[in-house]
């Protein structure tokens, strides 16, 4: 799409604020996007202590995720290990059933033969809707992921899941915050746990995205305001 690929090196000369790789967008690749992502941050980023992972089309309410992430931020006062520095959090998917087959087209791409992965059920993952990461963890999963000759295609349960239980890094709940997929995040941006709501451009509605995006921000913040 060549006015895509215009608006994006527009925006990114006016506030050099995105990073492209060389990958075509196509669903088999996102492990290897996101992976991208983990190298390019332990590239530049080395003094950043964690990683937030999400998607272009889930609003996040980064109030809640500062609440979240300071008190551990605190915590690395000196260079002593700590348990939170290979630690992972995010939304929690337990015992979740592998897809062998499936009527509905939209998770087709979630069916995975037994030879790509022969268990029936998968490790506890988290929710690509967004989860944190610390930089320790970051560099073990982007190192162990680099020896696999075949990565698993599906990146929320390889990166979280499957690399993270072989090292055995904790995976944590985000607090007792809130994500909702299906209705509406209007009225559920009025509630104080809210925190990722899938904006309509998840279902394949790409109008008016950024007035939708700042209409959140404006519930999230007089909602931040109006408990202080």
């Amino acid at each position: 799409n060549e006015k895509l690929v215009h608006n994006i090196r527009l925006e990114n000369n006016l506030f050099h604020d995105i990073i492209q790789v060389e990958l075509l967008q196509e669903y088999t690749l996102v492990t290897h996007r996101v992976l991208s992502l983990f190298e390019w941050s332990f590239r530049y980023c080395r003094t950043a202590k964690f990683l937030f992972k999400t998607d272009d089309d889930i609003f996040i309410n980064l109030i809640l995720l500062l609440k979240f992430i300071s008190p551990l931020i605190k915590q690395s006062t000196n260079n002593s290990f700590l348990i939170s520095d290979m630690n992972m959090y995010g939304f929690k998917h337990k015992n979740a059933r592998v897809f062998r087959h499936t009527k509905d087209p939209v998770s087709d791409r979630y069916i995975v033969t037994i030879d790509e992965y022969p268990c029936e059920r998968y490790p506890t993952f988290l929710s690509g809707f967004g989860y944190l990461i610390s930089k320790k963890a970051r560099d073990a999963i982007l190192y162990t992921a680099y020896q696999d000759p075949e990565p698993f295609r599906i990146s929320d349960v390889y990166l979280t899941g499957i690399i993270p239980d072989y090292l055995s890094i904790p995976r944590q709940s985000l607090s007792d915050y809130d994500i909702e997929f299906t209705n509406g995040c209007d009225e559920f941006f009025r509630h104080s746990k809210a925190f990722a709501c899938a904006n309509s451009i998840h279902h394949g509605n790409t109008s008016d995205t950024f007035s939708k995006f700042n209409q959140y921000w404006q519930l999230v913040k007089k909602k931040h305001l109006s408990m202080h």
